[in-house]
């Protein structure tokens, strides 16, 4: 009887031991499957914002991803890529003010959204920017406002991190500079405001890393990168 009731028991602890090493097994498969899942996500997501997003455009990844996926296989021309994303409303008309993502490559500027099965993409040329600039309007959100020479402005708000925002205008005017043949010194993008704040150590890290992330792209040659880190540096 005790023989009988101690082999029943050991088999009671082998499919216990058992079932306990497959629950184990599975968790194991299911954080493996997260970890290639999140670093997948990451992999993606330095495509458009480099190594380290910000919690804004983390969020914004999330939000649009298949407008990214519509960019990147849809959108965008051959060797086209994208240098800098911000998310923004367009304030189209009165009745027409859209949300969506804001893009700058080399060859373009694009504003895109697209919302269950709506859809408004438009582009803005380089050819005919004079400038683009951050408007505050004393709200908790900053406004970007693209000039255009013959006066006409375009108007996007809701830019909620004030660092993608000035990173996203530095960009742009980079891009202008290269695109746009401009008289020496006479450049909009050129002046430096009298009022411009002084950047903090962690503001000053971020804009370093994104600077770097320009270099990276082609978008900076090592002369200019250099210039734009001790401005950074220097400010």
């Amino acid at each position: 009887m005790r023989e009988g009731m101690k082999g029943f028991f050991n088999k009671a602890k082998t499919a216990y031991n058992e079932a306990q090493q497959e629950i184990q097994k599975k968790d194991q498969e299911r954080k493996q499957k997260r970890n290639i899942a999140k670093k997948k996500k990451s992999f993606e997501m330095s495509k458009w914002f480099g190594e380290n997003p910000s919690f804004t455009q983390k969020n914004t990844f999330s939000l649009y991803k298949e407008t990214f996926d519509y960019i990147e296989h849809q959108l965008l021309s051959e060797g086209e890529s994208v240098i800098n994303v911000i998310e923004v409303r367009y304030n189209k008309t009165m009745n027409l003010q859209p949300k969506g993502l804001l893009l700058c490559t080399k060859l373009r500027l694009l504003f895109i959204h697209r919302v269950r099965g709506n859809q408004l993409i438009e582009e803005f040329s380089f050819s005919r920017m004079r400038d683009i600039v951050i408007a505050d309007k004393g709200t908790a959100s900053l406004s970007i406002v693209i000039k255009y020479d013959n006066s006409t402005t375009f108007n996007f708000d809701k830019v909620i991190d004030s660092n993608d925002a000035q990173f996203f205008v530095y960009t742009v005017k980079n891009v202008l500079n290269k695109s746009v043949s401009k008289p020496s010194g006479t450049g909009s993008g050129n002046k430096k405001s009298n009022n411009q704040k002084p950047i903090d150590n962690n503001e000053k890290y971020k804009m370093l890393e994104k600077v770097a992330d320009l270099k990276e792209k082609g978008i900076l040659s090592e002369e200019e990168f250099q210039m734009e880190k001790n401005k950074i540096l220097n400010n």
